[in-house]
């Protein structure tokens, strides 16, 4: 489908910056940005985000423009042009996002590289299964309809990766409900504490209760933030999917 875009690499991190900052806020609130030249350099504002000068060269501007991936939509004072990005931007940047399974940084791509991994899809094969579900519905140019969809299919991955490890490890006296993962967690951490070392221990007993603040962003992401009278944004998908995949990643390094 993209096999004709001629793209540098900074040329598609600046894309994402624009759809990102676009993503921030609902739908309904998304704004064209501004194309601005100035001593300074060139930048790009507005999007109806968080978008506080975006560098955005104008070689980088015009070569997105020229695959099609922004439009201007109109002439603005000085030099200025208001700019969009296209449904064809969106969707290359869902491309970019699961290109090879890899996220375009380089922290997540280190996460994701793991998770994607053979070992680990075989030591986690349901919560693997339902973490990609989730993480994929980030990236479509629809995905705020999927927002509460997304904190559903991330609390079953938690309950799976809990359940898969109390059943790795075999640790005793188990709470039996699967929803209860914080429990089960600190069981099997009791459980191998003898093969821990005591900062290993202090740490991974650390992050099981920051296990628990995520279990809370889970239910909230659930629960279209109703509790707290806060619209969800793309932001707060995006927050649980990869703080679910640091948490797993690093309780199974430890415990490995």
């Amino acid at each position: 489908m993209f096999d004709d875009v001629l793209l540098e690499p900074e040329h598609e991190e600046l894309l994402v910056k624009l759809v990102e900052a676009q993503k921030s806020v609902p739908a309904e609130k998304r704004e064209p940005f501004i194309h601005i030249r100035t001593n300074q350099g060139d930048f790009a504002i507005g999007g109806g985000g968080r978008c506080e000068n975006i560098c955005c060269p104008v070689s980088f501007y015009k070569a997105l423009l020229n695959e099609g991936l922004l439009d201007i939509v109109a002439i603005g004072g000085r030099g200025s042009e208001n700019f969009d990005v296209t449904p064809r931007g969106y969707r290359y940047y869902g491309h970019l996002k699961t290109r090879s399974g890899q996220p375009v940084h380089q922290v997540e791509t280190e996460i994701r590289s793991f998770l994607d991994g053979p070992d680990f899809q075989a030591k986690y094969p349901l919560a693997y299964q339902k973490w990609v579900e989730a993480e994929q519905l980030l990236w479509p140019s629809d995905s705020e309809r999927q927002y509460t969809k997304i904190g559903h299919i991330a609390r079953e991955a938690a309950q799976e990766f809990a359940a898969e490890l109390v059943n790795r490890f075999q640790a005793p006296n188990v709470d039996p409900n699967k929803a209860a993962t914080k429990n089960r967690l600190k069981a099997v951490v009791a459980h191998r504490s003898g093969q821990l070392g005591t900062t290993e221990k202090a740490f991974l007993d650390a992050l099981i209760e920051y296990w628990q603040a995520l279990l809370d962003l889970v239910q909230r992401q659930e629960h279209g933030g109703q509790k707290e009278g806060e619209p969800l944004s793309w932001e707060d998908g995006r927050r649980v999917a990869f703080q679910l995949a640091v948490v797993m990643y690093e309780i199974d390094r430890s415990l490995s």
